[in-house]
């Protein structure tokens, strides 16, 4: 909006919501073609889709020659970036709670998962198998909560349950 304004003052009348509503526009169908639900109901993509519009609105203003109003929104969405991925590693390192989604060559190393989650103090339930994964017959797929005790990292936790024999896929979702 503030682009058209800019361009009214410079350039004379203009539809002062045209420009912003023809990037909005054209921004949804880009930003919705990014936004992906995986298979174990992960939703990924929006934070492309999120910078795919601010980046167009970026352009936008500085295609129109809005220097300042393209560096600063430049400089906010850079700062909101880099801080905000720093909470999410920082929220995500002190979790003490994951759901886990998991792909496996057969049910026996679902025994070897749930011993080797109680060898390292942690809680697994809610567990969930998936009867048609479409990866063939033997395969077993599904999700379960675990809860990690005392100090012991999540990360470390997943790292070493994905390393079990028979895991072919696991992550927290």
């Amino acid at each position: 909006m503030m682009t058209n304004l800019y361009i009214g003052d410079v350039f004379g009348s203009t539809d002062l919501v045209r420009m912003p509503a023809s990037v909005i526009t054209g921004l949804g169908f880009l930003g919705a073609g990014t936004i992906l639900v995986t298979k174990s109901h992960e939703i990924k993509g929006l934070t492309t889709a999120a910078g795919l519009w601010a980046v167009s609105i970026i352009g936008t203003a500085i295609g129109a020659g809005f220097y300042t109003g393209g560096t600063v929104c430049y400089a906010f969405i850079l700062l909101a970036m880099n801080v905000l991925r720093l909470v999410d590693v920082r929220i995500q390192s002190r979790q003490k709670t994951a759901t886990v989604y998991f792909e496996l060559r057969s049910k026996l190393s679902i025994g070897q998962l749930v011993r080797l989650a109680r060898e390292k103090d942690c809680t697994l339930s809610e567990l969930e198998l998936y009867a048609d994964s479409g990866y063939g017959d033997n395969l077993v797929c599904g999700t379960f909560t675990l809860w990690a005790e005392g100090r012991t990292s999540l990360d470390d936790i997943l790292r070493e349950l994905s390393a079990v024999e028979g895991v072919i896929y696991l992550t927290r979702i």
